[in-house]
């Protein structure tokens, strides 16, 4: 049986994409964590902005953003290409991860939801940027279509067949940018198309986000997931019961 193996994906691809984000999406992070903490996603789909304004600490000039600047703002204030790529990286980097990590960085905001809703804050951001609905709306009617989610550009299809259903795929960051060349790329076939547009508009250089963009290479049997999992879980052990160790010698000169 083949299951995704979320501990190779997220300690190899997701934490150091994450790790190498801007100083100011961390604060973005910390921010939604701080202020969103009780906020919850309402009836539409949508994500409230908190009213308040708090302090953005040691944000330098160029980036834009005082220290009253309301969430709302700070987002829309971010490079596009850089919001959307952290939307991904964020939510994955939260969904992937969990206590099973064994650090306690990568756990401080998985019980609050706060990486999930700073995707969907950013994901907000993205569409109005690119004139979409701020909250994506399921259509029925056939055709072609484009949607945001988690940073990513989809291209969705709904089939005139009864019982057909629809389906979408990542095929670019959410951007004006990625959009327009998106649109040119055109094949009657949607599976065809996806693959002209993958090809051309995602990353594969091998980047830790390029890694975290490819999700069969995670793909394994599930006796190997369960051999990287016990292997990963005796190495955090050996540094638990390393640093125990230590703090006995140290304690009591042993």
């Amino acid at each position: 049986m083949i299951d995704f193996n979320f501990y190779k994906a997220w300690h190899t691809a997701a934490r150091p994409a994450y790790e190498a984000l801007p100083p100011v999406i961390h604060q973005l992070v910390e921010r939604v964590a701080r202020e969103c903490d009780e906020l919850t996603q309402q009836k539409d789909l949508t994500m409230p902005w908190p009213d308040a304004a708090s302090l953005v600490p040691d944000l330098p000039p160029e980036i834009g953003i005082t220290a009253m600047t309301t969430l709302r703002a700070a987002f829309d204030a971010i490079d596009p290409l850089i919001l959307a790529q952290a939307a991904y990286v964020v939510y994955f980097y939260g969904h992937w991860g969990g206590s099973w990590t064994g650090d306690a960085a990568a756990t401080k905001h998985t019980n609050t939801g706060c990486y999930w809703k700073f995707a969907h804050y950013a994901d907000q951001s993205l569409r109005a940027q690119l004139g979409f609905p701020e909250v994506n709306k399921t259509t029925h009617s056939p055709g072609i279509g484009w949607r945001v989610a988690e940073g990513m550009l989809l291209l969705t299809f709904v089939s005139d067949k009864p019982n057909d259903g629809w389906k979408h795929e990542r095929v670019g960051l959410a951007t004006l940018g990625v959009l327009s060349h998106a649109r040119e790329i055109q094949h009657y076939v949607f599976e065809e198309r996806v693959k002209l547009l993958q090809d051309k508009l995602l990353p594969r250089d091998g980047s830790p986000f390029a890694l975290m963009l490819a999700t069969y290479m995670w793909m394994e049997e599930k006796t190997a997931v369960e051999a990287y999992r016990l292997e990963y879980q005796r190495k955090l052990d050996e540094k638990v019961g390393d640093r125990y160790a230590e703090q006995l010698a140290k304690q009591w000169g042993v």
